[in-house]
């Protein structure tokens, strides 16, 4: 089995990491990766609120993406997981999306990413990536639960 885990640096994604290791007797391959809002494109704008990210801003989101995957790396080790580490950046694509990308080009059999515990005020301003991958994939998704006090 192929699992791909959807991983953030959250605490969310720390259990569901967590739980995908504890998989390790059935799984002959781990993909971890960061998927995060592409910038090889200007954002789109709303009457000019949205300003294109500056070339400070595109170095700070590759140091951001380069610690959250160091995360996984160290987690990993410490499982005695050999796995790749994948940081996403496809043009034009919401998280959502990118995940599912990677899990038909890795040939997953499995997608496992963790879910946040968002109000109903958050899921509608900021939509919701696990919900997003669950009503698109073809690829079953295991979504583990928060511990219950994260957020």
């Amino acid at each position: 089995m192929r699992i791909v885990v959807a991983f953030d640096g959250t605490n969310s994604s720390l259990k569901a990491l967590d739980f995908a290791f504890s998989l390790k007797k059935s799984v002959e391959k781990y993909d971890i990766v960061f998927a995060f809002p592409s910038f090889s494109t200007p954002p789109p704008t709303f009457d000019g609120y949205i300003v294109p990210p500056t070339e400070s801003d595109l170095a700070e989101m590759e140091k951001y993406a380069e610690k959250v995957m160091d995360i996984a790396r160290s987690r990993a080790g410490e499982n005695g997981i050999n796995a790749d580490f994948e940081e996403l950046d496809v043009p034009q694509k919401d998280v959502a999306e990118m995940i599912l990308v990677a899990a038909h080009n890795f040939k997953a059999d499995l997608i496992v990413m963790g879910k946040r515990r968002l109000t109903s005020m958050e899921k509608l301003i900021l939509g919701s990536v696990s919900s997003e991958v669950v009503k698109k994939s073809s690829i079953p998704v295991l979504i583990v639960p928060p511990s219950p006090e994260s957020k």
